[in-house]
């Protein structure tokens, strides 16, 4: 029996997150809310990602070689401020790390993130990417991927 193809999921979300293990599990969460994902282990990697790829969300470490998720956070804010931005940090608090920002995050979820509350975050913004879907030219990733 020959398994069926893969259909890849109609969102895609970038996880940024330098340490190998904790990409790992939040690419695995991100994909279990419906998402396909894509990943970068540092936050420059992040960014050409985002600019060539402008995927539907971002989860972003903080503390990230090469560009911070500060600088990762302001990129995708300036050029696409209607995608969802979940960091993921092990600042002490949300309301810590969303002052960091000059513009609200979609959510703040504090190292080691509880596996139930990323879910639950990946979910909301999977519903609001939902009710707000992006131009026609958005489509076709998988080929500007190939590039």
């Amino acid at each position: 029996m020959t398994p069926e193809p893969t259909v890849p999921a109609p969102y895609r979300a970038l996880v940024v997150e330098d340490e190998e293990t904790s990409r790992l599990l939040i690419s695995r969460a991100v994909e279990k809310a419906g998402f396909t994902v894509l990943t970068a282990g540092d936050g420059e990697e992040a960014i050409r990602l985002f600019e060539k790829l402008r995927p539907d969300l971002v989860t972003t470490d903080l503390a990230l070689p090469k560009a911070d998720g500060r600088a990762v956070v302001r990129a995708v804010q300036r050029l696409s401020p209607a995608t969802p931005i979940i960091v993921i940090s092990a600042v002490e608090s949300a309301e810590s790390t969303s002052m960091l920002f000059e513009r609200p995050v979609f959510a703040c979820l504090k190292k080691p993130v509880e596996p139930g509350d990323l879910l639950a975050a990946l979910r909301r913004a999977r519903e609001q990417i939902a009710s707000n879907p992006r131009p026609a030219a958005s489509t076709g990733w998988y080929d500007r991927l190939a590039r």
